[in-house]
Parts: C-alpha cells; structure tokens; sequence
C-alpha cells in the first residue's frame, strides 16, 4: 500500500512521472520478500494485492478513474504475477536444498558415530612393542576399517580394509 500511494502521489505531482514509473521495481522486491516469508502463496497474494492496490490507490488519491497507465492496465501485472510464482518455486527449491542437507549431515553424524563404535577402542599388548592407532577420515566418514587381535603370546593379526565409496552406504 505504501508503494503504490508513494507512486500515485508522485504521479499526481507531475514532477516525477517517470521516477514514479521507475519505482516498479519496488513491487519486485515486495513479491520476491513475500515468497521468502511466505512461500509462493504468500508471493502470488501479495502480487494480487499489488495489482488491486495499484487499480485502486490512484482512485483514492487523486480521484480519478483508473486509467491505462495502472498496473492492471499494462503488461506488469502478469509479468509481477510471473515473477511472483518464479519466486515462490525458487525459494521451495531452496528450502527442499537446504533439507537435504540437513538431513545429509544428520546421516553423516550417524555413520560417524557407527563407525566409531566400530572401531576397537583399545589395542592389545604384545611383549615387546608398543602399539597404537590413530584414525582420521579425510571427511567425517571414512571408509577404512581396522581391527588388532592377539593370537598367542608372539603373535599379532591385524586387518586392514578400506571400502570403495564415499556415502553411508559405502
């Protein structure tokens, strides 16, 4: 409402026709602010309103009839109406992204903790040497796996695995 009045009342001045024209821009960033608060819903209704007001506003102020000029009356209003619904399914898309990866991050937690539980927590003691391990994945999950077992007295197995892959899943 209070763009659209600010466009009237400079219209009606005479003065800033063409900067009252140029302001148009403002119900873009009006459209594009509603689909981020309110999804595409909330874009298109504002739009709506938009185009409403722009009709109605200039009535109101000056008292004239709307004229062809207006929003309605030009090729804006379905261009703002586009740019509403544009709007609307960017910001889903940007939300189903942002989902995603949340919930990638989740998993990946997940698998880490899986891993570690995995892993041995402590290594044998074999007479003689001095055992240790140190595990570190280039990313929060690796794909390596290892194991330490004392056959007997003397002996030590160890295996070492590496999985193909880089999800979960691998």
């Amino acid at each position: 409402l209070l763009i659209t009045a600010a466009i009237a009342g400079l219209g009606r001045s005479g003065l800033l026709v063409q900067t009252s024209r140029d302001l148009f821009g403002l119900y873009y960033l009006t459209v594009i602010t509603a689909a981020i608060w309110f999804k595409r819903s909330g874009a298109v209704l504002s739009a709506v309103v938009a185009i409403a007001l722009s009709a109605l506003t200039p009535w109101l102020v000056n008292g004239t009839p709307p004229g062809p000029d207006l929003l309605v009356g030009s090729a804006k209003a379905p261009l703002l109406l586009l740019v509403a619904l544009v709007a609307g399914y960017l910001v889903r898309a940007r939300d189903a992204e942002h989902q995603a990866a949340v919930e990638l991050s989740q998993e990946m937690r997940l698998a880490r903790t899986l891993q570690s539980r995995m892993l041995p927590q402590a290594t044998p003691e074999l007479p003689g040497y001095d055992l240790g391990v140190r595990f570190e994945p280039a990313r929060l999950v690796g794909g390596d796996f290892y194991a330490l077992r004392r056959l007997d007295d003397q002996r030590l197995l160890i295996v070492l695995a590496d999985m193909a892959g880089k999800s979960v899943y691998g």
